[in-house]
């Protein structure tokens, strides 16, 4: 499946799922459901969300023409950037969880 069918096909489930449920799925959602919906599963499936359509303002406009928002991702936009680099390995990535736990 190529990257231009896969957004076409983002765009119409996340606008066949509000239409039929009320329901704003996030793109990365929508792909799960598309997938799910392509296999031969039988009984009931359940895709968990990953994430807020808020995130994805832009592409939930193009699919149903509205505007999603999320009072803490546009608190969180105001905020300052924060990057803290480090290693690419487990220790680091440990060492650095165990001193932000601490702060």
């Amino acid at each position: 499946i190529n990257a231009e069918y896969m957004g076409e096909q983002t765009l119409k489930i996340i606008k066949q799922k509000y239409d039929e449920f009320g329901y704003v799925l996030d793109p990365h959602t929508a792909v799960g459901v598309f997938v799910a919906e392509s296999l031969p599963l039988t009984g009931t499936t359940v895709c968990l969300s990953t994430a807020h359509p808020a995130k994805f303002d832009e592409t939930i406009q193009k699919a149903i023409n509205i505007s999603v928002t999320h009072e803490s991702l546009e608190r969180a936009r105001n905020l300052p950037i924060r990057c803290h680099p480090i290693d690419s390995d487990k220790a680091a990535v440990m060492e650095y969880i165990a001193k932000v736990v601490k702060n």
